[in-house]
Parts: structure tokens; C-alpha cells; sequence
């Protein structure tokens, strides 16, 4: 995976070739990082370059109050159609039940704008990086 951002309380990698975006968190997420993340994700999906998105979230403790509050307001707005141009997330679990249940509403939140997006929960990055690989089937 190439990286694309390295930050104290995240990364952000692209795979090129499965059009997946790795996020990794790790203690607390400021406001700064995680736009900075979500709007280079924004241009590989807008781009075309992005289909897929996994969470590692074992390291991830808290949003700031900040963060929070922008990822609220920006998925009321643009993100609208980032989100619909994503088929699949895969998250792996956090240590920190805080962060598991704000990771677990920003997902429901997201799914309110794209109903056919496909969500599940991972122990590893790579059992969540191999689900994400795997072809889509049509029902």
C-alpha cells in the first residue's frame, strides 16, 4: 500500500490496484487530521481510485469534541457523495469501547446515505483487507 499522509494520530494508505483506502488510527483523532484524511480520500473516490475503505481502529481512543463535530457537518454536505461512491467498509475492532461505539455510529450515519454499502467487523486488518478483495456479487 502506498502511503498517502502519516500523522501522530493516523495514517492514511491507497491501495492502487483493489481501490482501497486504509485508515489508521491511533489515539486520540484531531480535527486537522482527520479532514485532512477524509478530503484526500474524497479526491480518490471522486477520481474513481477508491471503492473500498477500511478502519483499523485498534489503536483509536477518541474524536476530539472538534472532529467530531466536523465529520457531522461534512457528511451532511459533500460527503454525501463520497459515501455513495463507496461499496464496501471493513473495520477492525478497537480496544477502547469509547471509540468502538463512536466508530459504530459514524458507521450507521453512513449507511443513512448509502443503503447498499456493505459493513462488517474484522479482529485483524488483514482478515478486513481480504473480505474488501473479495468480488461483489449481484443478488
Amino acid at each position: 500500500m502506498k502511503v498517502l499522509s502519516e500523522k501522530k494520530d493516523a495514517s492514511l494508505f491507497h491501495d492502487e490496484v483493489n481501490g482501497i483506502v486504509k485508515f489508521k488510527w491511533n489515539g486520540t483523532v484531531t480535527i486537522e487530521t482527520l479532514s485532512e484524511l477524509v478530503q484526500k480520500t474524497a479526491q480518490l473516490t471522486q477520481q474513481g481510485k477508491c471503492s473500498y475503505i477500511m478502519f483499523d481502529r485498534r489503536e483509536l481512543e477518541s474524536y476530539t469534541p472538534e472532529a467530531k463535530s466536523w465529520i457531522k457537518e461534512y457528511m451532511k454536505n459533500e460527503g454525501k457523495a463520497i459515501i455513495k461512491s463507496i461499496s464496501k467498509i471493513g473495520a477492525v475492532t478497537s480496544k477502547s469501547t469509547f471509540a468502538q461505539l463512536v466508530s459504530t455510529i459514524l458507521v450507521e450515519v453512513l449507511k443513512l446515505y448509502n443503503r447498499n454499502m456493505q459493513y462488517k467487523t474484522f479482529e485483524t486488518p488483514e482478515l478486513a483487507i481480504s473480505w474488501l478483495q473479495e468480488k461483489e456479487t449481484v443478488a
